[in-house]
C-alpha cells in the first residue's frame, strides 16, 4: 500500500464530501497546524480583533500587495499561504509603536514568481491571530 501524507488524505476526504473551499481551509488548519487559522476576515479591509489589525491593499493585486499591521506588541510575524494551505512566504516584523507596513511582491521564499490565485496572509502576535484573503491577478 502506498503511503499517503495526512494533508493529501484530508484534502481528498474533504473533496469527496464536496466541502466548500473556505470550510476546507478551516478544517485543514485545525488538523494540520500552520495553515490559515479560523476567522478569515474581509478580503478588502482589516477588522480589529483583540487589538490587532491586518489590512491588505490593493486587493485584488497584480504585482505588489501592501500589508498594514497594527498590534500592541513590538514584534509579530506574517505568513502567506496558498489555497492549499502551504506556506509560501514568511515575514518577521519589528514594529515601530505597534505598527508596520510590509510589501509582498508575489514571490515565494525561494524567489519564484507565484501564479494567479487566492492566498491567505496570517498575522500572528502574542495578542492573537488574524487572517485576510488576498487575490493575485496578473
Amino acid at each position: 500500500m502506498q503511503r499517503i501524507r495526512s494533508n493529501e488524505l484530508l484534502t481528498t476526504i474533504l473533496k469527496v464530501l464536496n466541502v466548500k473551499t473556505e470550510a476546507m481551509m478551516k478544517v485543514k488548519s485545525k488538523f494540520l497546524c500552520g495553515g490559515p487559522p479560523d476567522g478569515i476576515a474581509s478580503k478588502e479591509t482589516g477588522s480589529v480583533r483583540q487589538g490587532i489589525q491586518l489590512a491588505l491593499n490593493p486587493n485584488p493585486f497584480s504585482d505588489r500587495l501592501s500589508l498594514s499591521i497594527s498590534v500592541p506588541q513590538r514584534s509579530a510575524s506574517v505568513c502567506i499561504y496558498d489555497i492549499e494551505g502551504r506556506l509560501v512566504k514568511r515575514f518577521g516584523v519589528a514594529l515601530d509603536h505597534g505598527q508596520a507596513t510590509l510589501t509582498w511582491d508575489g514571490h515565494d521564499e525561494h524567489g519564484r514568481r507565484l501564479s494567479n490565485g487566492v492566498y491567505f496572509a496570517k498575522l500572528s502576535s502574542a495578542a492573537g491571530l488574524m487572517t485576510q484573503k488576498a487575490i493575485m491577478l496578473r
